[in-house]
């Protein structure tokens, strides 16, 4: 596994790690979220796989919301779920971060119908 920086998160590497304490220096506003899921996506793109991992990390809704929430819309819920790993993640982040991406893929769905 590769542990890949923000910056250099399309290596050609299979699976890329993010330590997001250590990578993300500010987890608590819409642009550093918006620069994360731009990073997340583009090695997505490149058929890589995510690993985030947020040991002693807390972020903010607005920061979860656009880098998981609008990430999970935007590559599809499956493949997130396939391709996403969340680990060491507090109980409350964990809350949020479910409440956020279930609120995207709902507004999503109603903007569908």
């Amino acid at each position: 596994m590769t542990t890949s920086t923000l910056k250099d998160s399309t290596t050609s590497s299979p699976e890329s790690s993010l330590r997001i304490g250590q990578e993300v220096s500010e987890f608590s506003t819409r642009p550093h979220g918006i620069s994360v899921r731009h990073a997340l996506a583009r090695t997505l793109e490149a058929g890589g796989e995510v690993v985030l991992d947020f040991a002693d990390t807390e972020v903010s809704p607005s920061f979860a919301e656009e880098a998981l929430g609008v990430l999970a819309v935007q590559v599809g819920w499956e493949h997130f779920r396939a391709h996403v790993h969340l680990r060491n993640v507090p109980r409350a982040t964990q809350s949020l971060i479910k409440h956020v991406i279930r609120q995207q893929l709902a507004k999503h769905q109603a903007s569908l119908h």
